[in-house]
């Protein structure tokens, strides 16, 4: 069977889990599929407006590359401002142009079935095609109901005339997607609320973890307690607010990057119990995951299903977290960790407090081991597969 894949960014353009999961899905595929993934890359001459095979490493599927014409490419977009990114946008619904290039693509391969990711910055108009293949939405934000893609706690109406005229094209462009697929029931709900996919069978079939982790042992906690921060430092994460609003006796490792970077290390030159790290890959976060007492998930905006969460449960560590979008479907009060209100300092201070105090610390090590020991990459794969082909 021919499919192909086609989502903004693969590596080593990616940024985020959506690419961790297209590479899982290429990976798996491939031992039995003819697999193709299209996806973008910078601007680099008049070349790169067409497709080219990356021929830079050898994998079992083809991974097809393309500047889509527009302003600038999607990594890009925090060097302009609002005016051009509003362009942008414009532009990416419409873009004209990755529409006949992938277009003419997908007459050349004759894919069996065709699994859209995350489009944003490749071009909506692709949705089109949907009416023409056996088309498959994986989704992984709020992107097509919202241009941003980000969606603020406590600004769930701001630009609502905007975002309902966005809802309505997307709405029309992506009308024959046959099956949508979530990782959580927040964002299925979401997108029904909004109208969009309401033709398409929906599924929620939760993002895998990938390995083990590194669980074994009991442990205690640390006086001060330590907390981690793993993730892009912006500012629709909640870092800042929540580095402010911690109290006292607590340490904070931050792992990541991102624009706001700089402004926190500015922000806290000499403090001792803020430690920045920089953006590190998955072996060298291990250690890190194993000396926290929690994984701390701020964010100001509405989260899916974090991947970072998955990774912290498959080494034992519990999340003092958020309490909207997806986060308190993996976050279970008083079994997997704790749960505040965002931008409500009091509710974080007694999150916080809670899990400084909670006696049977080994239990909740052991309930956040074994919530995602189910959730292994071949049965992520095995599942999706089904679904696509019934």
């Amino acid at each position: 069977m021919k499919i192909v894949i086609i989502n903004n960014l693969f590596k080593p353009y990616n940024i985020g889990g959506a690419e961790k999961i297209v590479e899982l899905q290429a990976t798996a595929w491939s031992s039995a599929h003819d697999v193709t993934i299209i996806t973008t890359s910078p601007f680099k001459g008049i070349s790169s407006l067409k497709l080219s095979a990356d021929e830079t490493e050898t994998y079992a599927y083809k991974i097809l590359r393309f500047f889509p014409l527009n302003l600038y490419h999607y990594l890009d977009g925090h060097d302009f401002f609002w005016f051009a990114r509003l362009i942008w946008n414009f532009f990416d619904v419409f873009n004209l142009h990755s529409y006949l290039v992938i277009r003419q693509k997908l007459a050349e391969i004759k894919p069996d079935m065709v699994v859209f990711h995350n489009l944003k910055g490749i071009g909506y108009l692709l949705g089109l095609l949907s009416r023409k293949y056996r088309c498959v939405m994986i989704l992984h934000d709020v992107q097509y109901a919202i241009p941003s893609g980000l969606l603020l706690k406590s600004e769930e109406t701001k630009n609502s005339e905007l975002n309902g005229l966005y809802c309505d094209i997307n709405r029309h462009l992506f009308s024959g997607v046959q099956k949508v697929i979530a990782p959580s029931q927040w964002l299925l709900n979401f997108y029904r609320d909004k109208g969009l996919f309401s033709l398409a069978k929906t599924y929620k079939v939760p993002n895998p973890i990938t390995g083990h982790g590194s669980f074994s042992g009991s442990r205690t906690l640390h006086q001060p307690l330590k907390l981690l921060f793993v993730g892009q430092i912006e500012d629709h994460k909640g870092l800042d607010w929540a580095s402010n609003n911690l109290g006292s006796e607590i340490e904070l490792d931050i792992v990541g990057s991102g624009s706001q970077l700089q402004n926190l290390r500015d922000k806290y030159p000499s403090k001792p119990s803020i430690r920045f790290h920089g953006r590190l890959d998955n072996p060298n976060l291990t250690q890190f995951y194993q000396q926290a007492d929690y994984l701390l998930v701020p964010s100001r905006c509405y989260e899916n299903y974090p991947t970072v969460i998955l990774e912290a449960f498959a080494h034992g560590l519990p999340v003092i977290g958020v309490s909207h979008g997806g986060v308190p479907e993996l976050v279970e009060e008083e079994k997997t960790g704790f749960l505040f209100e965002s931008g409500v300092g009091d509710s974080l201070v007694k999150a916080v407090q809670k899990a400084r105090s909670w006696a049977d610390y080994e239990s909740l090590r052991t309930a956040c081991h074994q919530r995602v020991q189910p959730q292994s990459a071949e049965n992520y794969e095995k599942t999706l597969l089904r679904i696509a082909l019934e």
